[in-house]
């Protein structure tokens, strides 16, 4: 019922990000809260320029998209996102990719919350990929 019960409170500021606004939207964010105290958010971590990149990256649509199924069932969608997200510069004027990897370990199997997420991470357009670790053997 999260969602159902602030719809209009939540669409709003989302068709705002799927329509351009979410680097604007975040710098306003950022300059008004830095420094408050929020769950899940390190401001120290990675400096501005980098999570501007990393939304400049993932694009508004598909942000937007991600933020709404978070919204719409967050309980159940808590857990198995993928590991990493990679992201580099493509140009001065904020362009930039961004990429989900899921790492395995050389006898680790995805979950099947893990499956899903790929799974719905690429319906929404992300670049998401399994990254298989095997160990190397030491030759002397």
């Amino acid at each position: 019922d999260f969602y159902k019960s602030r719809k209009d409170l939540i669409e709003s500021p989302l068709k705002r990000i799927q329509d351009g606004m979410a680097a604007e939207m975040l710098i306003s964010s950022w300059e008004l809260h830095q420094g408050t105290s929020c769950r899940g958010v390190n401001w120290d971590r990675h400096p501005m320029a980098d999570v501007r990149a990393v939304v400049a990256g993932v694009g508004g649509h598909r942000l937007a998209l991600l933020l709404r199924h978070l919204a719409l069932d967050y309980r159940s969608w808590s857990s198995g996102m993928p590991d990493l997200l990679l992201w580099h510069f493509l140009d001065e004027r904020g362009g930039a990719e961004a990429k989900l990897v899921e790492v395995k370990g050389p006898k680790d199997k995805l979950s099947e919350q893990q499956r899903a997420w790929i799974f719905v991470l690429m319906d929404f357009g992300f670049d998401v990929e399994v990254c298989k670790v095997s160990l190397v053997s030491k030759r002397r």
